[in-house]
């Protein structure tokens, strides 16, 4: 069984104007020229690695609030090493994935 959700007029617009503004804050990033190596470039905390993620948070926001895909993933992946990733349907898998390839912001 499904929980119907209702949202007043004022909700319903106050999650739009959230929206709107997350959006147009991302799209102003994007659109950004001459950005320095600073902001793009990083180093790995353990040379031997190949990825790292530390304390990975992957939202979307909805017309009925934040869904919080990812909250807090951190792991490492040494170099060499082959990685497989394993868990319930719905559980984070793909976005973790997806956000690994900055597909997702």
């Amino acid at each position: 069984m499904t929980e119907k959700i209702h949202l007043t007029a004022r909700e319903s617009a106050r999650i739009s104007r959230e929206n709107r503004r997350i959006t147009d804050a991302i799209e102003k990033q994007r659109k950004r020229t001459n950005v320095p190596e600073s902001e793009y470039l990083t180093q790995m905390r353990d040379p031997n690695n190949v990825v790292e993620f530390d304390d990975l948070h992957t939202y979307f926001f909805t017309d009925i609030g934040t869904v919080k895909a990812v909250d807090g993933v951190s792991y490492e992946v040494p170099i060499g090493s082959t990685v497989g990733v394993v868990g319930e349907s719905g559980c984070g898998k793909s976005v973790t994935a997806l956000s690994l390839m900055q597909l997702v912001q």
